[in-house]
Order: structure tokens, then sequence, then C-alpha cells
């Protein structure tokens, strides 16, 4: 396997690293003959040297193939418009086929950009959700504890006075009739959209409510205070911050200038009601920059096919 680039990745890139920051590599690299002409290609070989995701110890490791990186640079994908512009001081290793990757990238960057705004309406729409929706569902389930450890085969309509009291105050928690398998008419205590009949037992109520609160998992369940995720949403603004630069600039500049207040939201500092409103105009803002951009219409999709085929072709013939 020839490596073409080998490089730093990620927040250490972006200036917005922290001690706990794990250690993200990216790398593309020119796939053995034999898988070429079997297609057996991996598009992206991930590893990683640790099970415990996000923490210091971490390190992690993506490797893509020359054709896909391409196809991910003209698609306008967030990963590869990074490794892009990631500046020399952070590449471990580069070749003459990377520098004429970044001799030829106006060819392949375009206003195109909806993968980075898609990106950043997804993350704040989930995450501010899950924040409230984890909320929840964690007083649901403490409102049972106690009664399902006294008497875990009494019904859960015994105490659905108790659920209905938090519905004027909770977005997720509601009580339902609706008809059954059976085709009957049956209350349901609706949970975060889990549906649980009222005539169930306290201890089957319970395993619902608890196995909902561990999926939503570690991260979500670290911003429910806050009812964001604040990982997420600076993730959100630094592509936001991107996308603007490059369509204004043709450019993405590292470590990122608005560092400073990414970290401010990376560390919970920020309110999410402030960052919503501030995202919402900031993709206005992009919406408007497509219009206005310099960046051409369309990548030049012919000239990357003609690279691939070149270097495969080339690979091939030193290899059979």
């Amino acid at each position: 396997m020839d490596i073409i680039v080998k490089m730093n990745f990620g927040s250490l890139v972006y200036g917005t690293n922290l001690p706990t920051s794990d250690q993200d590599f990216k790398m593309i690299y020119i796939p053995d003959a034999k898988d070429i002409l079997l297609g057996r290609i991996q598009n992206s070989i991930v590893s990683h040297s640790t099970k415990q995701k996000n923490t210091q110890d971490d390190v992690d490791y993506e490797n893509y193939a020359y054709h896909y990186f391409l196809k991910l640079l003209c698609s306008g994908q967030t990963v590869a418009l990074d490794m892009l512009f990631t500046p020399e001081n952070h590449l471990l290793l580069k070749t003459s086929l990377w520098e004429e990757i970044l001799s030829l990238k106006d060819k392949f960057i375009s206003k195109s950009l909806y993968p980075f705004v898609g990106y950043c309406k997804s993350q704040a729409y989930k995450y501010s959700i899950k924040g409230v929706r984890i909320k929840e569902a964690k007083q649901a389930l403490e409102v049972l504890k106690p009664h399902y450890l006294k008497s875990p085969q009494i019904n859960l309509e015994e105490i659905l006075i108790e659920y209905e009291k938090m519905i004027p105050e909770c977005t997720h928690i509601k009580i339902e009739n609706k008809v059954n398998k059976h085709n009957l008419s049956e209350d349901f205590l609706v949970v975060c959209g889990k549906m649980i009949p009222v005539k169930a037992s306290f201890k089957f109520a319970y395993g619902i409510l608890d196995t909902l609160v561990s999926q939503y998992g570690h991260r979500t369940l670290e911003t429910e205070k806050n009812n964001y995720d604040h990982k997420a949403l600076y993730h959100a603004f630094r592509v936001a911050y991107e996308a603007l630069e490059l369509l204004k600039t043709g450019h993405i500049t590292f470590p990122n200038p608005e560092v400073s207040f990414l970290l401010d939201i990376r560390k919970g500092l920020c309110q999410y009601e402030d960052l919503q409103f501030k995202l919402d105009e900031l993709i206005e803002e992009i919406d408007k920059a497509m219009n206005e951009s310099n960046l051409r219409e369309k990548p030049d999709l012919d000239l990357a096919d003609q690279l691939v085929l070149k270097v495969y072709r080339d690979k091939i013939k030193v290899n059979t």
C-alpha cells in the first residue's frame, strides 16, 4: 500500500484541542494492483488504538483510497476539504501526488457545499433535542423507580397521576389513547416516543425507561443540564465558519480564526438559545454566499477521473 499523504487531523489542526482530546490521523493511499483489478478496493480503512472512544488515550487512523478521496472532495464533503487545507506543519508525510492534488484544488472545489450546510443544520437540531429528551426520560424514570423497587408487579396506572402532573412542563411526556393490536382502546404513557401500556407492571415500565436512558449515550448524558451537546454544536459552528470562508475566499484557514469562540462552545460556556440564533444567522449567510461566490459551479469530474485512471493504470503496470 503506497501512502500519498499522512496528516494530523481534527482539533489539533483546528486549534481547539483540549487535554482530553483524542488524536486523529488521516491518510490517502494507492490500492494494491490486485485489489484494483479484482474490484476489492476499500474506500476507507479505519483503525483505533483503544476502545475508549473520544478520550486522550484514543488514537484514530483513517486511510482513504485515492479515488474515494477525490470523490469526497468533488462532492464538497467536510472531511476532504479539511484535509485539503491542512497546513504544511501538520503533514507527517507527503508525495508529489499530494502536491499535484493541491495544485489542482481550484478544479475540484465548487460552491455546491450542501454537505457543509446540511451538517450544521442536522447537528443543531439533533443534539438540542437530545438534551431535552434525556432530561425528561430520566425524570420519568426517577418517578417510577421507588415504586418499582417497592412493588414491581403493581400496574403503572396506579401512579399515572404523577405523570399527568409532569405533562404541562414536559415536551416528550404525555398520555395517549390508542387502539392496541387486539383492536381495543387502551391508554399509554408515552416517553420520548416510547409507548408503555398503563396496565403494564412497574417492572415492565422500568425496563423500557431504563433502556431508553442508556441508549442516548455518554455524550448526551453529559449535556442534559444545558440541553445541548457542546462538542456537536462546536463542530457545527466550526464547519459553518469554514464553509463561509471557503465560499468567500476559496480558502480555509487553520487554526480556525474563531478559535476562542469555538472553545467557549466546546467548554459549555454558551447558552443554547444564543447559539441557535447565531447558527441560524450563519446558515443564512452561507446560503447567500453560495449565490455570490466566485467558486466554480461544479467540480471537474472528468479531470478527477483522468487522475485516478493514470495513477491506478501505472500501479497495475508496475505490479503485473
